[in-house]
């Protein structure tokens, strides 16, 4: 039975998934001089899934306020990025769900969390855990209660897949957000850095060859997003981002509270 890379979850019903096995032997058939060039689609297409969704307002809560939800990023692929080893799998929106939640601390600081895994059988399991902190620029700068909120925030995420690779993800963002009755608009600007790291073994024909190897990639984004609050405490949220040639989008389920 073929690996399975589960790329795309449950998510209104649908369940998609692209061939891991096909991907992992695509790798594994690399050398080191071809890795960068054949594997980079894959490295830019997480590095952009993993900067989706990190935050949903400029408002950092208070004590005891927090908010905890479910939230699903997604990214379609262009066709001129079908290249390497996601050609190999037929692969045009990525998609990933995670976990998140965020509580508040005193005096603007705020931090959150979010978390995901899922056991891919042979290929190993796929584990991404994240987290970051923030601070509402408003505590120190005397804006009205009337004008929008304004913050920064730092984030890290950290991607696995079995033993074959391993990603790091930095990002630092700049924030504002206005609550108007039951709307809640945001936007972003933001800049972050992907480390991934492949260690896999070369079949070079005669003995393997150990390969390890750290591909990077950065980038700015706009990030543009809404909350719907159709009751005090519940968050319905979208969003939507700006990143070179991918199109990003996210949605989410958050309960806030304070």
């Amino acid at each position: 039975m073929k690996r399975q890379l589960l790329l795309v979850l449950l998510l209104a019903g649908t369940v998609a998934t692209a061939q891991a096995g096909s991907i992992e032997d695509e790798i594994f058939q690399l050398a080191e001089d071809e890795l960068v060039e054949q594997a980079t689609p894959i490295v830019e297409a997480f590095h952009g899934l993993l900067n989706q969704g990190l935050y949903h307002n400029a408002s950092s809560h208070g004590l005891p306020g927090f908010d905890f939800g479910v939230k699903a990023m997604f990214l379609q692929i262009p066709d001129d990025k079908q290249l390497g080893v996601l050609a190999t799998a037929e692969v045009s929106t990525l998609a990933l769900p995670v976990i998140q939640g965020s509580v508040g601390l005193m005096h603007g600081f705020q931090v959150t969390g979010r978390f995901f895994t899922a056991d891919l059988g042979e290929a190993g399991k796929m584990t991404v855990v994240g987290a970051g902190a923030r601070f509402e620029l408003n505590e120190i700068v005397d804006i009205p209660l009337v004008a929008p909120r304004v913050a920064v925030q730092y984030f890290y995420n950290h991607l696995t897949l079995g033993d074959v690779l391993s990603s790091g993800t930095s990002s630092f963002d700049l924030m504002v957000s206005k609550k108007l009755f039951i709307i809640e608009p945001y936007a972003g600007l933001g800049y972050s850095k992907t480390t991934m790291g492949f260690d896999y073994s070369y079949d070079a024909g005669v003995v393997p060859v150990d390969v390890k190897k750290d591909i990077d990639t950065n980038s700015t984004r706009m990030v543009l997003g809404f909350n719907w609050i159709p009751i005090p405490l519940l968050r319905i949220n979208a969003e939507y981002s700006f990143l070179s040639d991918y199109t990003l989008a996210t949605a989410g389920l958050i309960i806030s509270f304070l």
